[in-house]
């Protein structure tokens, strides 16, 4: 029960008058309670759903690259075996011909590579999440030349939950993506830190800049830059996201988590 007191006049003869109100705050700290237990069991929900979805596409580049890769791979030898034995060694024709089906299942294999990688990079399983940053500013530098990557990297594996070592992946995944296609950057700064009790990841480059209003309002009708995709991964796994870009001056993405609550 609370108490509330207020003054509300005073008479001409000095006397004050006061308005007491009491207050059943019981209805209230339930109704609290209940919306608390509510967000607590959303964010597991998603969480949980999240989850499933890194396992399927963990299974789905397995699959890709267990199936069709070594497919393909055993395609190419008995294409080869096959050419050999139609031509021989010394056609200039079989040579050529070889070359060039050879060539077109060579770039078949790289991109079956590629889209295993893109999936799930093995590395995040298998080596963690700092081997797999580097992995990823090594592919995107190859990929986008004309992007230069600074990396800072100041916390010791273990000192990364376990679970959010996915949603580093894929908030970092996303926003480099977004620098290739639209910030027009020549320089893109990566940090991850542990400071305090908190894991941060920063993601800076020095492009064109966007309205950040704009492109959140415009995310609800159509594809945009993946923000609130970005946003609803970092806090479902109890973290913190937030966004800062300036027209000209380039773009700023910060995704923190307090390290001893992250994704649990």
């Amino acid at each position: 029960m609370l108490l509330n007191a207020r003054r509300i006049a005073q008479r001409g003869n000095g006397t004050q008058m006061i308005l007491l109100a009491m207050e059943d705050a019981t209805e209230r700290k339930q109704m609290e309670k209940i919306l608390r237990n509510s967000l607590k069991d959303s964010r597991l929900v998603s969480s949980r759903a999240l989850e499933e979805h890194e396992m399927e596409r963990k299974r789905l580049a397995h699959d890709i690259h267990d199936g069709i890769g070594q497919s393909l791979l055993t395609a190419r030898m008995k294409v080869q075996e096959a050419l050999q034995q139609a031509f021989g060694s010394n056609s200039e024709l079989g040579s050529r011909t070889s070359e060039t089906i050879d060539a077109i299942l060579q770039e078949n294999i790289a991109e079956i590579q590629r889209l295993y990688m893109g999936l799930r990079p093995p590395s995040l399983d298998d080596l963690g999440i700092l081997p797999t940053i580097a992995w990823s500013c090594r592919e995107f530098q190859s990929t986008y030349p004309g992007i230069r990557v600074e990396t800072e990297i100041a916390i010791e594996e273990e000192k990364v939950p376990p679970l959010l070592k996915t949603t580093i992946y894929r908030v970092m995944q996303k926003a480099l993506r977004n620098v290739a296609e639209h910030s027009k950057a020549d320089l893109v700064h990566l940090s991850l830190r542990n400071i305090g009790d908190q894991v941060q990841l920063i993601i800076k480059d020095n492009g064109q800049g966007f309205d950040v209003e704009e492109v959140l309002s415009a995310e609800g009708l159509k594809r945009g830059f993946g923000l609130t995709s970005m946003r609803e991964r970092t806090e479902i796994s109890g973290g913190v996201f937030s966004v800062e870009s300036v027209k000209g001056k380039g773009t700023t993405i910060t995704a923190s988590w307090k390290a001893t609550t992250a994704a649990q």
